[in-house]
């Protein structure tokens, strides 16, 4: 039975990929509908949820070498220049 944009997907991390891959279908197909078509079948909370697990199977499990919050030269300072005094 396939798994409509309703139901709770229970994804083993190695399906991550295909459920992404299902979840980006659906996003477009419902994006299509709302916005060529005004046509919308399902509300904007759904849709909305749609994305956020789209976000969350899209995102690795471990973090990246270079994560937003750290400066992407690993948080070593460098100076940029010389100082003057």
């Amino acid at each position: 039975m396939a798994r409509t944009h309703r139901e709770k997907a229970k994804v083993a991390p190695d399906d991550r990929g295909v459920r992404a891959a299902e979840l980006r279908e659906l996003i477009d197909y419902h994006n299509e509908r709302y916005h060529a078509l005004d046509a919308p079948e399902i509300p904007d909370a759904d849709y909305d949820a749609l994305v956020r697990e789209f976000e969350a199977e899209s995102r690795p499990n471990t973090p990246s070498s270079s994560p937003p919050t750290r400066p992407p030269n690993d948080g070593a300072l460098r100076p940029s220049g010389s100082l003057t005094r």
